[in-house]
Formats: C-alpha cells, structure tokens, sequence
C-alpha cells in the first residue's frame, strides 16, 4: 500500500478519488478528491467536506481485487 503524502508536498491529480487525513485529535479520513478549482471535497458522493476544513495528506487509493 501506499504512503501518506503531504499535500504541501504535492496533491493528487485532479478529480482522482483518493484517500484524504484531515487534521484533528483522532484519525479522521474519508475519500474524496481535488478538483479543478482548487478544493477539497469528501462526504457521501463527494459533494461536501464533511470536516470542513483542508486534508493534511492523501494517499492513493488501492487496487480493487481481482
């Protein structure tokens, strides 16, 4: 599986679903993706951000099986 990777290192492609860590005292992730116009967005059928606020890393998300 992949590594975290920052997103002040680099973010991923756009409208790529991915997996996103959002800051906060526990784990806090969910899929979502960076869209074009420079946003975030997560939540049941990424239409929101559900902690509305920035990730602070994201990793790809893994292969389905076969």
């Amino acid at each position: 599986m992949s590594e975290w990777i920052s997103v002040s290192e680099r973010k991923p492609e756009p409208n790529e679903d991915c997996l996103l860590l959002f800051p906060g005292g526990d784990c806090r992730y969910d899929i979502g993706f960076y869209d074009d116009e420079y946003d975030w967005w997560a939540g049941p059928n990424r239409g929101f951000n559900i902690f509305d606020t920035e990730p602070t890393h994201w990793m790809p998300l893994p292969e389905p099986p076969a």
